[in-house]
């Protein structure tokens, strides 16, 4: 089971747990775009509680980044598990993404891009 959660203290935090994989790959895809046209410019999607991701789940979040990309925006992932540390190396598309290891680095990230404008 997935469950994608918008986290209170942070108005573009997104967490998800559970496997992101085939099955649940549209039901991510609804899910994010739909809280991140209601947020800012920057989305975090907190990925500490994934316990598997596939190919299908990695095209998904390669796809969000290239629409937030073209709305101007920024998607900043957080807190990789193992299972997603392990997919991204694997595929060799980290170097495409923000990854920081918790919050407070996403949002000093932020906090930079913001006060530079």
């Amino acid at each position: 089971m997935l469950i994608i959660t918008p986290k209170q203290e942070y108005s573009g935090l997104i967490e998800i747990e559970g496997e992101m994989d085939l099955h649940s790959r549209e039901y991510i895809q609804r899910s994010i775009e739909k809280i991140y046209l209601a947020q800012n410019p920057f989305l975090i999607l907190d990925l500490g509680k994934v316990s598997k991701i596939d190919s299908f789940a990695l095209s998904v979040i390669a796809a969000l980044k290239r629409k937030i990309s073209a709305l101007g925006g920024k998607l900043i992932l957080i807190n990789l598990s193992p299972a997603v540390q392990s997919a991204f190396e694997i595929t060799r598309i980290s170097k495409a993404f923000l990854i920081y290891a918790n919050l407070q680095e996403a949002q000093n990230y932020i906090t930079e891009h913001t006060t530079k404008n």
